[in-house]
């Protein structure tokens, strides 16, 4: 099974809007491009916040780990931020060897995520293809 990435909206109760990402089967080496490409969206925001639910992601590579470090730093550097949420034992243990473990927030239910609502419904499985195009 290959990634799948699912787009909304969330609306943390008395918060701005904030991109929500949910990546769901195997993160690989391959999909470090699409992440980059879906995460680092300017979409003329400025500072955003970005979280990423990782509860369907059963397995990622090391390389996936550091590009969604990396992508934290460019989002940080743009005033923004990057949370991690709810990720399979696995994965979580991969992002913590990746020195990425700063980015993991606990589960929404402890975090108050939870109350957040999806304002736009999901658009996926989006998948880019060898010549560049989204699908």
């Amino acid at each position: 099974m290959s990634l799948e990435v699912y787009l909304a909206t969330t609306r943390p109760p008395g918060g701005e809007p904030s991109p929500l990402v949910v990546l769901a089967g195997h993160a690989q080496i391959g999909d470090s491009a699409q992440l980059r490409e879906i995460l680092l969206a300017d979409n003329g925001q400025v500072h955003r916040r970005v979280l990423v639910d990782l509860s369907g992601l059963s397995s990622m590579d090391c390389w996936t780990a550091l590009i969604l470090r990396w992508i934290a730093r460019v989002l940080f550097r743009r005033g923004g931020s990057l949370t991690l949420t709810s990720p399979q034992p696995e994965v979580a243990v991969m992002l913590h060897y990746a020195g990425a473990r700063d980015l993991l927030r606990s589960t929404p239910r402890t975090t108050g995520v939870v109350r957040a609502t999806v304002t736009s419904p999901p658009v996926g499985p989006l998948r880019q293809g060898r010549d560049g195009m989204s699908w």
